[in-house]
């Protein structure tokens, strides 16, 4: 394709190059042309003559000419700009707006009506997000007391297993095998900043670790991890060690009502209760895993758009009292992510005395 460009010396090639940058001429589309002893840099459009006069002080040499180039291959910048062309309007409005990205593994939900496409859908995720080397659909929902759901491998290599990256911690999993969302990224962030140094925490359903070891990596808080599914724990051993964090991270294996009531009772100054469909039937557990003195709650549960915050918080209050403990009251209630049409997982942070 034919551009105006400018022909400079080799060795004055970048210093013009930086000055037709900064006059916004410089065009990025095309791949710049260079021989022996000569460049041409391919600029949007013929310039001014003031324009000029900068170039030419630059490069005594330089000339003005029309040429052929090569244009530079562009990703395209979403699932809806590669599909395009493939898809019917109808079909593009029906395309997933949010892709979970673990690792180099995509996971969607492709909606009933594009089942057909999904081999298409899967493709186009691959050639807009670089890193990515396989993509999983979501073939069911998260279920069973290990929160795994099914995937299915629609595009890519089909590995399962990659390595999360988040705020300075790697996370060793399995997609198929543990339950990992990176969608909680804010909300953990929010968590870890709330420990203080010293802290002793009780994290009832860590998976592979990404609250637990977070916490420690950034502090020198001591985290009882326990998860019911031994993947999961295979896995935060792992992480454990790849994060060096092996003298503040205790994982263990069980129920975590069990483990708490056996061995981890008057503990900890904070819970972490992120199983939103059962953590209000292990609220007895938690308030046992709190130091005699209280702590803070943690905890997170599943509600309809239409259902009163207000509520939430009224019934967990409820039911701590019920449990022997004193709400002294709510640090934080809010929501932290939409998980199905017009249903959200909330979260909800109380002091307990």
């Amino acid at each position: 394709m034919q551009s105006f460009a400018v022909k400079v010396k080799k060795n004055s090639a970048e210093l013009v190059r930086q000055a037709l940058r900064r006059l916004n001429l410089l065009n990025t589309g095309f791949v710049t042309v260079k021989d022996a002893i000569s460049v041409l840099l391919p600029i949007v459009g013929k310039p001014s003559d003031q324009q000029w006069q900068l170039i030419k002080a630059i490069d005594p040499d330089a000339s003005l000419l029309v040429a052929d180039f090569q244009q530079i291959a562009r990703r395209p910048k979403d699932i809806i700009e590669a599909l395009k062309d493939k898809l019917s309007p109808s079909e593009l409005a029906s395309l997933p707006h949010s892709i979970d990205i673990i690792g180099d593994i995509a996971v969607v939900e492709v909606p009933e009506e594009l089942k057909h496409h999904e081999p298409l859908i899967g493709n186009a995720i691959l050639e807009v997000y670089k890193n990515v080397q396989a993509v999983y659909v979501k073939a069911g929902r998260v279920e069973g007391i290990f929160r795994t759901r099914p995937l299915r491998c629609i595009a890519g290599i089909p590995k399962e297993e990659t390595v999360h990256k988040e705020y300075g911690c790697s996370f060793v999993l399995n997609v198929n095998k543990v339950y990992f969302s990176p969608r909680l990224l804010s909300e953990r962030q929010r968590v870890v900043s709330q420990v203080k140094a010293g802290e002793v925490i009780v994290d009832m359903f860590a998976g592979v670790g990404p609250y637990a070891i977070r916490i420690a990596k950034a502090t020198n808080a001591k985290v009882y991890a326990i998860d019911v599914n031994p993947e999961a724990i295979r896995y935060l051993k792992r992480n454990i060690e790849l994060n060096r964090v092996q003298d503040r991270v205790i994982p263990i294996l069980g129920d975590s009502r069990q483990i708490i009531l056996s061995e981890l009772i008057n503990v900890a100054d904070r819970v972490i209760m992120n199983l939103p469909t059962q953590a209000y039937d292990y609220l007895d557990a938690a308030c046992s895993a709190l130091k005699k003195e209280g702590g803070i709650i943690h905890y997170y549960e599943f509600t309809r758009e239409a259902f009163n915050l207000e509520a939430s918080k009224e019934r967990l209050s409820k039911r701590i009292q019920e449990l022997g403990r004193k709400v002294l009251g709510v640090i934080y209630a809010g929501r932290v992510k939409q998980v199905a049409p017009r249903t959200w997982q909330i979260v909800i942070d109380v002091k307990v005395a």
